[in-house]
């Protein structure tokens, strides 16, 4: 959890159409996917396996949303990367296979966050872009369990030195 509890009442307005709920806290979710080392990615194929951010919700079945996206690349590689998020558990696709999603899953899809190369800081021997401005990814009452699961796909054909090249955090506001 990041800093003290917010007390804080998220109202619903034409702008906002989420009802009325408490905002207990933020939280930062952090993973770190097993990706392939020295393979070259082509671009769709999938980066890691399954992606389990826990303990989105505070209950089984609660809500929040989605507010931030960072991905972290030790690697300065700079790939664009989607990153589809599901409110359940799915069949995911193998690490560096073309990414081929079921009807059936892509029917519990809650959305996706793109990041692009151009949104990527450069530095030195790395790089990490973050995805916060106008985000904001609701999961009302559809999570089964606690946790939002995700794929992370490249559009770039990448080749990561290490298995644990990337980070991908994500910042939850969490509902009462």
């Amino acid at each position: 959890m990041l800093g003290p509890t917010n007390r804080t009442i998220q109202l619903a307005s034409s702008s906002s159409p989420l009802p009325v709920q408490e905002i207990v806290d933020k939280i930062d979710i952090v993973v770190t996917p097993a990706i392939s080392a020295a393979g070259i990615y082509a671009a769709g194929d999938a980066l890691g396996g399954l992606l389990t951010f826990a303990n989105a919700a505070l209950a089984a079945g609660g809500s929040g949303t989605i507010t931030k996206v960072v991905v972290i690349d030790e690697d300065q590689e700079r790939a664009p990367i989607d990153i589809v998020f599901f409110n359940q558990t799915f069949g995911a696709t193998a690490n560096n296979s073309p990414f081929d999603p079921t009807d059936a899953d892509l029917a519990n899809n809650i959305g996706y966050v793109d990041v692009a190369a151009t949104d990527y800081a450069n530095f030195v021997d790395n790089s990490v872009a973050a995805k916060a401005s106008g985000l904001r990814m609701p999961f009302d009452y559809v999570l089964v369990g606690t946790s939002l699961f995700a794929q992370a796909v490249v559009r770039s054909a990448p080749t990561y030195t290490a298995v644990d090249d990337i980070t991908i955090k994500i910042t939850v506001q969490r509902y009462a």
